[in-house]
């Protein structure tokens, strides 16, 4: 894990800012996401790491859902998008619930999750409602969840806000998730 400045942190953020508007100009679907995990054993590492693997389960059967055929060549540029990294709460006005503060000592994972156009895109209606009709599919012991919030984006893409701990330095670089990665992962 390298330490990379403070104006080389703030140019990823835009990269990833610019990237994602990109997709939304082409009829993408964005939404925040915001992974609520159970206690997770271990340093702050290990539980970072935990998230980032359910993280990626729930992307795996998200995209089963998505597209037809995710491997096939031809539906490949139609996976769904993320980007995000652990994150800790923030000061709010209104109180926080104990449990999102206290669990994991606050961590949890937000991301832009970005769904393919309407055309492309076998999921019909809100993500948030999508989470909830199949919970019994994201919802599964070794993805260690406890809750799934998905919010359209109906203004700008949210990156900003989404890794401000990797802007202050809070999390690595290598703790942002982008996915997919590879076709063949799925």
């Amino acid at each position: 894990m390298t330490y990379i400045p403070y104006h080389e942190r703030t140019a990823m953020i835009v990269a990833y800012d610019e990237m994602i508007q990109e997709r939304i100009k082409n009829d993408w679907q964005p939404y925040f996401v915001n992974f609520m995990f159970k206690r997770l054993p271990g340093n702050r590492s290990t539980k970072k790491e935990m998230m980032k693997q359910g993280v990626q389960g729930v992307y795996t059967t998200l995209v089963k859902h998505v597209v037809h055929h995710p491997k096939s060549p031809s539906w490949v540029p139609y996976l769904p998008s993320f980007i995000g990294c652990p994150d800790l709460p923030v000061a709010k006005w209104e109180k926080e619930l104990v449990r999102n503060v206290v669990v994991n000592d606050g961590w949890h994972f937000n991301g832009c999750l970005l769904l393919p156009p309407e055309g492309k895109c076998r999921i019909k209606g809100h993500l948030d409602r999508h989470f909830r009709n199949n919970q019994d599919k994201y919802y599964k012991n070794e993805y260690y969840l406890d809750r799934i919030h998905a919010k359209f984006i109906e203004d700008g893409t949210m990156v900003d806000y989404m890794l401000k701990h990797f802007k202050r330095g809070n999390v690595f670089h290598d703790d942002i998730l982008i996915l997919p990665r590879t076709s063949s992962e799925l």
